[in-house]
């Protein structure tokens, strides 16, 4: 009885203790070797994903800049060498297609004078294929007929001549009438006094070109009127047509005032009234 006392008495769950005190008191040195290996290879790896993300942004930032430039080709990007690039000259004439601003009212006035299907969507702002369009302005420059087919390809065809044709040959408006006529455009609250600002305008322009231009918008209101077809409002139109009507080197400052604008012209019921009743 006294020997099992003894053993209960046994300091052996003390020394058991101590030990395990002990060795977790040791350095761990594999341990802390594995840690700082793992952290260096983290920190590698943590590099790597940020090089790859700033290329992903990058890549990113010119496919939105390379889209901007084709929904505003009135936005000019700066070339990348030295040599100075002359943006005076239409984009139609530096590929060797020259048209006379006489040549060019007339095949205005036969695509506005031609049937138009306004249901298409997203007339005026999906492209036709650059080589057919092409090709119709070599018709045009040449004066010869031009002939469509009642086909949804053929309406965005005329929307582009148009677009074309306004913006490279068919110059309305200065640069002075256009920063005169976009500066006091917000300040103006009133419609009639809108309707004045267009007035006085419209007057800057010689016959040939109020006749024209009044046709441009007299279609324009049509369209507008079709949206629930053609999804093409007088707000996403006005996106479309400052450098068409105002002036192709028109600012990016300038271009919403300029849409904004173009928005209240093509909203309107008639455009007749802005122009003197000479103009047919």
């Amino acid at each position: 009885m006294n020997s099992k006392v003894s053993k209960s008495s046994s300091p052996a769950p003390f020394y058991h203790v101590e030990k395990k005190k002990q060795d977790q008191s040791k350095p761990s040195t594999p341990l802390s070797f594995n840690v700082s290996k793992n952290t260096k290879k983290s920190e590698v790896s943590l590099k790597g994903k940020i090089k790859r993300a700033g290329q992903s942004i990058l890549r990113l930032g010119k496919r939105i800049l390379k889209l901007f430039t084709r929904c505003f080709p009135c936005i000019k990007r700066e070339p990348e060498n030295t040599k100075k690039i002359n943006t005076t000259t239409p984009l139609l004439y530096r590929q060797a297609i020259e048209i006379p601003e006489e040549t060019a009212i007339q095949a205005a006035n036969q695509l506005l004078d031609s049937e138009w299907d306004l249901e298409p969507e997203g007339l005026f702002r999906i492209a036709s294929a650059k080589d057919t369009q092409t090709t119709y302005l070599k018709q045009i420059a040449n004066r010869e007929t031009l002939d469509f087919h009642e086909t949804d390809e053929d309406s965005y065809l005329k929307c582009n001549l148009l677009k074309a044709l306004f913006r490279e040959n068919i110059p309305l408006f200065d640069k002075d009438q256009t920063e005169s006529f976009l500066s006091k455009w917000d300040s103006l609250q009133e419609d009639q006094d809108k309707v004045e600002a267009f007035k006085k305008l419209i007057a800057f322009l010689p016959q040939d070109k109020k006749e024209v231009f009044k046709k441009l918008v007299r279609l324009l209101i049509s369209v507008a009127e079709k949206s629930g077809e053609n999804q093409m409002n007088a707000s996403n139109l006005a996106t479309l047509f400052p450098a068409v009507v105002f002036n192709k080197d028109i600012t990016i400052q300038q271009i919403p005032i300029a849409s904004r604008a173009l928005e209240f012209l093509f909203a309107r019921e008639s455009a007749d009234d802005l122009f003197p009743e000479s103009v047919s």
